[in-house]
């Protein structure tokens, strides 16, 4: 889908986020028109979306000067309409069919995809007539991004913050996207599992758990079902994600095997530890304890195992070498019974933690080497090549 995309701006104390939502669209190549409500505009001035953005600015359903109702030109040029934030008022006339200012009719005369992000105080976003406005609205397909909770303007925390606005465009962005995985279930492992020696040491990696949290945007986006399975991550999860949060290796797989029969698809980003202590201490290892070795254990080979149980199923896997990349990825291509697999270059300045990635992405008919990808350009090269092969 492709077309300029609304921005509607209501009266609300987190209007000054839709400015920031507006340069990362334009940032990122998309054609915006704003609309602003009377009470919009007393929070921020149409002066200051006209520095972001060389689309149309409005906010006056009478006073603009157009060929054509305003209204339905903005309507008609539009293939997304997003609320961001979306006040109480707006979303009971909205759900009441009134029209009395521009944000309202262009919202009615548009036919396209309808996103609204609400953000209000608690109590309103919890009072009965709001919550019945909310199912109206969706029960005539209008698609919400619910808020969270946060600080709200009197210093207190509830539910009725605004939505991250990385989760807001990440919904616009789907629904530019052919949802061409739609019923199929992913399942994904992300960041890097810890085994612990005592209660405050462990063997673990510098993993943060970008990858995972990336691919799971982009399959997402393209209309798959994602389970994410994280361990020790400090990055923000989309909040559209669901997410089980495990720490060693031992719970990795647990939960990759209760998880996999219902996938379709598994990718393996996690960097599992290949030891564990033999006998890991109940207490605290003293600083002066005269501690002359450390006895490990191998672990289980998660996508090893999990490919025993493959099927019809996708398996992606990821290497992480220093040397012989391309030769070590491929033998394990093979030897896991992989369909496709990711290596990447590690060691210093690349690799886990850094900014940009260096590879070579491997299958039966593939061979594509990256280098200077950030992870999310990476992931969408990894999506590109799924779609291109299998779907």
């Amino acid at each position: 889908m492709s077309g300029r995309i609304i921005i509607g701006v209501t009266g609300s104390i987190a209007a000054f986020k839709s400015l920031e939502l507006v340069r990362m669209l334009v940032k990122n190549g998309k054609e915006i028109d704003v609309i602003l409500t009377e009470a919009g505009e007393r929070f921020i001035p149409k002066v200051n979306f006209k520095s972001f953005t060389s689309g149309t600015v409005a906010s006056d359903l009478w006073s603009e000067e157009v060929n054509q109702p305003i209204h339905i030109k903005l309507s008609k040029a539009a293939s997304i309409l997003v609320v961001v934030p979306a006040s109480a008022d707006f979303i009971a006339k909205a759900a009441a069919g009134i029209a009395d200012n521009l944000l309202l009719s262009t919202f009615l005369a548009f036919n396209g995809p309808k996103i609204i992000a609400p953000a209000m105080n608690p109590n309103m976003y919890k009072n009965p007539i709001t919550l019945r406005n909310i199912r109206t609205l969706r029960k005539f397909g209008v698609d919400f991004i619910e808020p969270t909770t946060g600080y709200m303007a009197d210093y207190l925390i509830g539910v009725g913050h605004l939505a991250d606005l990385q989760d807001i465009f990440d919904y616009i962005e789907k629904y530019e996207r052919k949802q061409v995985l739609k019923g199929k279930k992913v399942l994904i492992t992300a960041g890097g599992t810890r085994e612990f020696l005592d209660p405050v040491r462990f063997i673990g990696n510098p993993s943060t758990g970008t990858m995972g949290i990336e691919l799971a945007r982009e399959f997402w986006k393209f209309g798959a079902e994602v389970k994410l399975i994280s361990a020790n991550i400090s990055k923000q999860i989309p909040s559209y994600i669901k997410n089980i949060e495990v720490i060693n290796s031992e719970e990795m797989l647990k939960v990759v095997r209760k998880n996999f029969k219902a996938s379709d698809i598994f990718v393996s980003t996690a960097a599992i530890s290949d030891f564990t202590p033999r006998t890991p201490k109940k207490v605290k290892i003293k600083k002066s304890t005269d501690l002359k070795e450390i006895k490990l254990k191998r672990t289980i080979d998660i996508i090893k195992e999990i490919s025993k149980h493959k099927g019809k199923k996708k398996i992606i896997g990821f290497a992480a070498e220093t040397l012989n990349l391309e030769s070590e990825a491929e033998h394990k291509l093979i030897e896991k019974k992989l369909d496709l697999i990711v290596g990447n270059y590690v060691g210093k300045n690349r690799g886990f933690g850094e900014i940009t990635s260096e590879g070579i992405i491997l299958g039966e008919k593939t061979r594509i080497e990256f280098s200077g990808l950030t992870k999310p350009e990476l992931s969408r090269k990894i999506l590109e090549v799924i779609l291109q092969v299998w779907y």
